[in-house]
């Protein structure tokens, strides 16, 4: 996805991006996986568009992480690429 990675999206920008959830993304966050600024109650969690993409290149080789068109992904365990633990749903 090309554009300035300086540019700030929003959680429901990434998770369309990722094709993951929302809460997913949330949990990335949560965990120290996916840096991002909190902007107060209203304007929550904004993440950099490079660092939407430094997290997608890193896990390029993980296999819940497969980004493919118009597939949504829920992820509800551990990931054995990265470690990260997706709870359940």
């Amino acid at each position: 996805m090309p554009g300035n990675p300086n540019e700030l999206l929003e959680v429901s920008q990434v998770a369309r991006s990722l094709q993951v959830s929302r809460q997913t993304v949330y949990n990335l966050i949560h965990a120290g996986k996916l840096r991002a600024a909190k902007f107060g109650v209203v304007h929550g969690f904004k993440i950099k568009r490079g660092e939407m993409e430094r997290f997608r290149k890193s896990n390029e080789g993980c296999e819940f992480f497969e980004f493919s068109p118009g597939v949504t992904h829920e992820l509800c365990h551990i990931c054995p690429h990265c470690g990260f633990r997706f709870p359940e749903s």
